[in-house]
Parts: structure tokens; sequence; C-alpha cells
């Protein structure tokens, strides 16, 4: 006799592809002919810019680029001179078989730009981006439920609390602000960078809202010399989705920047225009029950099992860390700047470690009226567990000193569930009208459900014969009525 379990599907989002891409950007750039020849290049400085992603057969395909600006010191003068340059990137990534269309989330980090001069009239500019790349779709899986069956017939129930990544998208939103300039009066702006940062994200029936900042980060020429701005501008959004979800549903969000301009409009006036776009992945609970085992009473049973891997999200640490430097130069600090990189996970023989690291910028004014520019690394290590997701921010603009980092990690701890589909019974054995019960001591590593298979009784039976109305402790004495 074949017993066959109720099939349904069960839905979730599944990653199909993490990884991380990393590129290296060079273009030559001629100067303009009406700016003096090159002497010394004091610095550059850039931004990354998300334009477009595209899911396609076999792959996805990510496109933008990097906003540079190199400022050098002529031969023959003693004022900076800036020069831009618009690097582009076009990644592509392959994807197992599939044939659904899903989501992309890019986490883009620029680990460092750098120039040089290869002539009078012509610099090389190179950047360095790091893209992390997750790519997942809505998938099915089968899942069994038992039917009605005979008394005789015990099924273990198991039931998973899980909270699993069930839908993904993309919030796209611009911020249009107008700020003004302390300080000195502002002839021109040299460089601008924005990095966003999240600060408070929820899950609110079938909203996600968000909220964060925009640190926009810059150097402008005044009269009186160089002079740097920082600008914190407050964003908030929501976005509507797919369906609703639990107060203790999870949102991984990462955001991006899409475009970005920066104009003088009036007396130290300043207009910026920011495209920007959340990108998310929601994780929400499902209580999940599967029978793992089974036997029968009075037949001879064979088990056909269903074995499903399932994605598992909680949450991780959150954490704060001061990245410290070292500079060598001294002087009037006129703009300082950190790059931070994704961090890195490596295997040692004591465990898993995440490696931070990060780069900065410092552009100082010596006692003599030079300008003087100096670069550094910046790296930490730090005890990771295993499957766990790190994401490392700015929390605060950078100083001779260093700067504040906003740790948040993820840990992953996908569930393997075993289930039976079917069950294949021979008939009803002839059993004695009464038969002895039996008295044994539990082991300590079995189960009441075990005890009962074993002697051929029931957990049921097993717990009202001894008063049971919990597991019971190892070692005790059990009466079994079979």
């Amino acid at each position: 006799m074949e017993l066959a379990f109720e099939k349904s599907q069960l839905q979730y989002w599944q990653q199909m592809l993490s990884q991380m891409n990393e590129m290296e950007l060079t273009q030559e750039v001629k100067l303009p002919s009406e700016m003096p020849d090159l002497g010394n290049i004091m610095g550059a400085w850039g931004q990354v810019l998300i334009r477009g992603k595209e899911w396609r057969s076999g792959g996805i395909g990510i496109t933008g680029g990097v906003m540079c600006w190199v400022m050098y010191i002529p031969e023959e003068e003693n004022k900076p001179r800036v020069v831009e340059a618009w690097l582009p990137f076009q990644a592509q990534l392959e994807l197992p078989e599939h044939d659904r269309e899903g989501q992309i989330c890019v986490n883009p980090a620029l680990r460092l730009v750098d120039a040089r001069g290869i002539g009078a009239g012509k610099i090389m500019v190179r950047a360095c981006v790091n893209l992390q790349v997750k790519a997942g779709a809505i998938t099915e899986a089968d899942w069994y439920h038992p039917p009605a069956t005979d008394p005789d017939i015990q099924l273990l129930k198991k039931t998973y609390s899980l909270q699993m990544p069930c839908e993904a998208g993309e919030k796209a939103f611009t911020l249009d602000e107008e700020f003004s300039l302390e300080g000195a009066m502002a002839e021109k702006l040299l460089y601008y960078c924005l990095r966003p940062v999240i600060t408070e994200k929820k899950v609110m029936a079938g909203k996600l809202v968000f909220r964060g900042s925009a640190m926009v980060n810059g150097l402008y020429e005044a009269a009186e010399g160089l002079r740097s701005f920082q600008m914190d501008i407050p964003f908030a959004q929501y976005a509507e989705l797919e369906k609703e979800h639990d107060a203790d549903a999870i949102a991984m969000l990462y955001p991006a920047v899409t475009g970005l301009e920066l104009e003088l409009t009036g007396e130290n006036a300043v207009h910026m225009k920011a495209g920007m776009v959340g990108q998310y992945i929601i994780c929400d609970r499902q209580e999940i029950t599967a029978v793992p085992d089974a036997y029968s009473t009075g037949r001879n049973l064979q088990m056909h099992s269903h074995t499903l891997q399932l994605p598992n999200v909680k949450e991780g640490r959150k954490e704060t860390i001061f990245a410290q430097f070292s500079p060598k130069d001294s002087g009037r600090l006129l703009d300082a700047l950190f790059y931070m990189d994704h961090p890195k996970s490596h295997r040692h023989p004591d465990g898993i470690e995440h490696q931070l690291c990060g780069k900065y910028q410092l552009l100082r004014c010596d006692s003599n009226g030079n300008i003087q520019s100096e670069t550094g690394k910046w790296e930490q290590a730090l005890k990771a567990t295993e499957d766990e997701e790190l994401f490392v921010s700015a929390a605060g603009y950078a100083e001779a000193a260093g700067i504040e980092l906003m740790m948040d990690s993820v840990s992953m701890e996908p569930v393997e569930i075993v289930s039976v589909a079917s069950l294949t019974l021979t008939e009803k054995e002839k059993t004695q009208a009464q038969r002895p019960s039996l008295i044994l001591r539990k082991k300590g590593e079995d189960s009441l459900w075990q005890v009962a298979k074993q002697t051929g009784s029931t957990v049921e039976r097993i717990m009202q014969a001894n008063g049971l109305d919990a597991e019971p402790p190892a070692d005790k004495m059990l009466l079994i009525p079979v």
C-alpha cells in the first residue's frame, strides 16, 4: 500500500549569485589648451556612480563609472588647477542556467583614485572599484504535508522557524537640495563626493521604511586659498512591498549613488542634485512543519524522504570602530577623505577572520604656504563567525586622526530539512490480544519518540502511563505499554 503525502509549493527568494567584482579603470586625460602645463600632481578624488543593471540570459550586466578630479600645480605657478575625467565601466557576471528574471543588488566601493603625469599635457588617471553583487529570484520548492492516517501510523512532526529571504527590490529617489558654505567666499568647486549612510530601517506591514543621511564632502577654491566642506543631508524614504510582512521581518539594504551634480548658485550657495537607490532584500519568518520520521505499530513501513536546503537569516552584531591614521606630514589640514573597501574574509586554523581595510587621503598646507598631500592605508582584523556577512560604512567625516566607521553584520544559517514524501506499508499484522508492558531505563541520547518506535508503543501512551507532560530526564525508569 502506498500512502502519498500532499505536495504544495514553498516560495522564497533564492540567491543565485554573491560575488565581489574588482575592476581597475584607467584613462589618459589631455589637459585643455587653456590650462598651463603639468607640474606636480597633488591629489585625485572620485565618486562611483551606478548607471544601470540588466538581467540577461546566462548572466547580468552592470554599467557605471567613476567621476574623477585631479589637482596639479603648474610648473611656473603656485595656484592649483583641477582636471575632470569620467572613467566608465561595464561588468559582466555569469549566472547558472535559469528561466526566471530576478533582482540585482550592487554595493559599490571606491578603493582608490590616483594619477600620474605622462608628459607636459597628459595625465594617466586610475581608479580601483569593488562591486559587491547579489542576484536572485523567487523560486518554488516542493513541500509535503501528511494526509489523514490510520491510528497505527505514527508521524514525528517537527516545526522549524526560519527567517527566509522572501522578496527583493529597490527604491530610486532624488535629493534636490540647496545649502550654504560656511567661511571664505567660494569661487570654484574643485571636487565633491557623496556617501549614503542608512541609520534606520524597518519593515512595517507592506512597506519598507528607511532613513539616512547623504554625507557630502568637497573642496573649493576661495581668495584666501583652498577650503573643504562637509554637509549632512537627511533623507527618509519608503518602498511598497509585494505583500505584508511580520513585525520582526529583517531588511538588508544596499544604498548606491546613481547621479551627482553640485554647482555654485550664489554667494556661497550650493545646489545639489543627487540620484540614489535603496536596494533591499526582505527576510520574513516562516513556520515550516515537516515529518522527518514515521513508523507503524502494526505494519512494516518504508519511508521515502525528500531533502530540502533552505536559507535562514538572523541579525548579527552592530559595532562602531574608529579607524586611526598615522599621518607623517604636519601643517594645516585642508581636506581629509577616506575610501572604505569591502571587508574580505579569510579562514585560519583558529577560525574565520574579517580583514577591514581602507585608504586615507590628506591635503595640508605647510608653513611656507605650499600644498602637501599624503595617502596611507588602514587595516584591522576582526574575528568572524561562519557565514557572517559584514557591512562597514563611514559614520562620520575623516579627520587628521581618523574616522568613525559603522559595522553591521548578518549571519546566514542554512537549514537542511528532511521530510517524508510517501510511505509504503504492508498489510496489518496479527498481534496477540494482550501483550505485557515493559519497564526500561531511558538512555541519555534517546527521545520518547525513539523509545516508542523501538518498542512498538506510542509517545502518547508512554506519557499517559508515566504521568508525563514533557520529555523525561536521562536514566528515568519508564513503563512502556505495548
